[in-house]
């Protein structure tokens, strides 16, 4: 169904008199879906380009620049789609991980902090803040962000799989 798909959307784009933006960004999404990331990437650059204010683009470009190790170009992505849509969990965990060194990790946490004051509390911003505080090697808080997460959403898969590999790290059954 994807190659079929793919083909469809080349053509269209040839045939196309006009620069579609919905072309690019839905062979930008097959590719992305595939984990055809370097495909994708060049294809979501310019689907936002072209369609600046789309946060699901925005949100698959900015879990690419986090998976090639950007993460300024991450962090500009997904404040952004916090901006527009403050409970938007995949960007709220990917603001977490787009946060390596220390300054980060405090500017990451007074944001969450701010979307938490203004939008509510939510499992990913629990999520989000108990990754900060992993890499803070601050586990007891991170547990406890996790544990909050947890009472919010007991079937969240992130917060499963973190507490059980919080667990793991600390060599508990």
């Amino acid at each position: 169904e994807y190659i079929k798909a793919e083909i469809e959307y080349w053509n269209a784009t040839k045939l196309s008199k006009t620069v579609e933006p919905k072309l690019f960004a839905r062979l930008a999404t097959i590719y992305y879906e595939q984990g055809r990331l370097i495909e994708s990437f060049s294809l979501l650059t310019n689907a936002v380009a072209l369609n600046p204010e789309d946060v699901e683009l925005r949100t698959k470009l900015a879990t690419i620049w986090v998976t090639f190790r950007q993460f300024s170009q991450a962090r500009s992505e997904a404040p952004f789609v916090l901006g527009k849509q403050p409970d938007h969990k995949e960007a709220m965990l990917l603001f977490a991980d787009a946060a390596p060194r220390p300054e980060d990790i405090l500017a990451a946490r007074r944001q969450i902090a701010e979307i938490q004051r203004t939008s509510g509390e939510t499992w990913a911003t629990h999520a989000a803040l108990a990754a900060l505080a992993l890499r803070d090697k601050q586990t007891n808080a991170a547990e406890q962000e996790l544990q909050l997460a947890a009472k919010l959403d007991a079937k969240a898969p992130h917060v499963n799989v973190a507490l059980a590999q919080l667990a793991s790290f600390r060599g508990q059954p």
